[in-house]
């Protein structure tokens, strides 16, 4: 009888965590084929799961497709552009063309609507509005706001950094301990003192920049007191972040404490570092040694600079003891030691798989298997060319089979260059033979600085050459000189194996005439679009003359990109298009036995 209770409590404790991330991912895919597959478990499961899977579903249904301001209380917690950040704790919301409100005012805000922009939900501000009602105060957040302001620029940046974990670059790698050292600072609290912790997390907030992360302490504690374990415990976390708002899973700074707690929520067969390199390569691309071995000292050096701030912030006269850790710190922050490429999931479980097999578990193989989990990300064994998704701009990369080295055309806008750093990790890349520039302008020429600090780059071409690297043939198409930097695009032809491909960077449509009056009739299969589908490229003369297969279009959408006057000319002659701003990053795989085209949204065109 004992041991029917025992279970009957276990399957109670976890039933939420059988049930949660089932219903979550089934929302994730949003596809009628999982919905029935997972209502069918659910149903073998329980009618009374059944039941509270439709729930939940409905809940989350609903919570993200009718947005609700359900907090309309919060306090100004920043002042920028003449817009204000509301801090609503669990979320931010913007607050539009009001100039008399100050850092750490009260108010209720009216008419709000959803952002749907991106950047802005990377910053957690889901909604914005119009009007407001003040309704007091919080003085020590203005205090706190004015005396940050006291210090000088330099000083100020770096105590906005540090007391409220703020960027001033966009940057795909987090600080030593990926920015956790609040997180796991209340975490132990928490469990030490729970109220207390909940009382100083509450101030924290309200002193300094709302982190949504904290939500997940918030739940712990309550979940505490109510005597859950701890798969339950995970499975509100996922259902009260869904609840706020299902895009908050792409955001890291929830992702990877929630990642993180994996490691302690299941009873996996390997290390803690091991379970770091895995979240670094899934997420960032690469695995840093240097940050996952002194994982826990990093955690410790941040919050120590954390305490070192804030009485900097009071006491101006300290400001010469933080600038000597901050430069200590900024020194650690520069060392790297990485393995580039992104480690595969289906393999990661094979190693876990043959570690159980064979009980190796606690045997001095497990050191080997570890190297393997660390190495494993090779290059790509098949010749491919992708065409990148990095927002309004251009950049193509040429991989060769088990290499890790490329040729490069275009580099991107110097804004999106964290998306094209990151492709190129997740490839493997650590050299560039070939960075070919199309012409002068940012979205094309933005990153070569930037580049040149994370990758060797051998060759850079900016005035056309015609060469051969490996098995692939460069064509350098001249069109002499002209009076615009647009139609002084280089232009190129690359021969694979017999394939063809045009990349014309943003030339007109006099210069495609051009084009074609010097090489006559070209050949082509693939064709790179001219000024991201512009209507002033790709003519009705050009297309007839090449006649392309596929067409790649790179764009954000901005400036009404691709135009439609372009895709309906692409349309006439039978040619099939893909646009990066809806289908990713596309890339064409070149075999010796045939040639294929997959995207990110899994599009899959065989081409010949």
């Amino acid at each position: 009888m004992a041991l029917e209770a025992k279970n009957s409590q276990k399957s109670r404790n976890t039933s939420l965590f059988k049930l949660i991330p089932f219903i979550l991912l089934a929302y994730h895919f949003n596809h009628p084929v999982i919905y029935v597959f997972v209502f069918i478990w659910l149903l073998f499961n329980s009618k009374r799961q059944l039941l509270k899977g439709s729930l939940i579903l409905f809940i989350v249904l609903v919570c993200n497709h009718k947005k609700y301001d359900f907090m309309p209380c919060g306090m100004i917690e920043d002042i920028r552009n003449n817009s204000c950040i509301v801090n609503k704790l669990f979320y931010k919301s913007l607050l539009i063309g009001n100039e008399e409100l100050n850092v750490g005012d009260i108010i209720i805000t009216f008419d709000t609507n959803e952002i749907i922009e991106t950047s802005h939900r990377s910053k957690l501000i889901l909604f914005q509005s119009n009007r407001y009602e003040k309704l007091g105060s919080f003085v020590l957040k203005n205090y706190f706001y004015r005396k940050l302001q006291d210090h000088p620029k330099e000083m100020q940046q770096i105590l906005d950094h540090t007391l409220n974990n703020r960027y001033y670059q966009e940057d795909i790698s987090y600080d030593l301990g990926y920015g956790l050292f609040g997180y796991y600072f209340f975490k132990r609290f928490s469990k030490k003192a729970p109220f207390k912790c909940l009382f100083c997390f509450l101030l924290y907030n309200l002193l300094f920049v709302s982190q949504i992360k904290y939500l997940l302490i918030i739940i712990d504690i309550i979940a505490e007191h109510y005597k859950l374990d701890r798969y339950n415990r995970y499975a509100l976390k996922l259902l009260f972040i869904a609840i706020i708002d299902f895009n908050l899973f792409r955001n890291y700074a929830i992702l990877i404490p929630l990642l993180l707690e994996v490691y302690q929520l299941i009873d996996f067969p390997y290390g803690f570092t091991n379970h770091l390199a895995f979240i670094e390569s899934v997420l960032f691309c690469r695995i840093d040694l240097f940050s996952i071995f002194f994982f826990r000292y990093l955690l410790f050096f941040r919050s120590l600079l954390f305490l070192i701030s804030l009485l900097s912030l009071i006491f101006p006269f300290m400001d010469n003891i933080l600038m000597i850790l901050v430069k200590g710190y900024s020194f650690l922050n520069s060392l790297h030691l990485d393995i580039r490429g992104k480690l595969n999931l289906l393999a990661f479980l094979l190693i876990l798989s043959v570690w159980h097999l064979f009980k190796i578990e606690k045997h001095p193989l497990k050191l080997l298997t570890t190297f393997l989990i660390l190495f494993l990300p090779l290059s790509d064994p098949l010749l491919h060319i992708s065409f990148i998704d990095i927002g309004q701009g251009d950049s193509s990369l040429i991989s060769y089979p088990f290499s890790r080295d490329c040729v490069l055309i275009d580099t991107g806008s110097p804004y999106n260059y964290y998306k094209l750093q990151k492709y190129l990790f997740a490839e493997g890349i650590y050299r560039i033979e070939y960075l070919i520039i199309t012409h002068d302008d940012s979205d094309h020429n933005g990153n070569i600085e930037n580049l040149q600090n994370d990758f060797h780059i051998s060759n850079i071409i900016t005035e056309g050459e015609t060469f051969q690297y490996r098995n692939i043939f460069y064509n350098y198409l001249s069109l002499g000189e002209h009076d615009n930097d647009n139609d002084n695009s280089l232009v190129y032809l690359l021969d694979v194996n017999g394939l063809k491909i045009l990349f014309t960077g943003d030339i007109s449509s006099n210069a495609e005439k051009e084009l074609l009056t010097s090489y006559g009739e070209l050949d082509v299969d693939i064709l790179k679009v001219a000024h991201h589908g512009s209507k002033s490229s790709s003519s009705d003369f050009f297309i007839s003359h090449t006649l392309p297969e596929y067409a790649m279009i790179s764009t954000s959408g901005m400036y009404y990109h691709p135009h439609y006057q372009v895709l309906n000319t692409l349309k006439r002659y039978d040619c099939r298009y893909f646009v990066t701003k809806d289908v990713g990053t596309i890339k064409v795989y070149l075999t010796r036995i045939g040639d294929f085209i997959k995207t990110d949204k899994n599009e899959f065109v065989i081409m010949r």
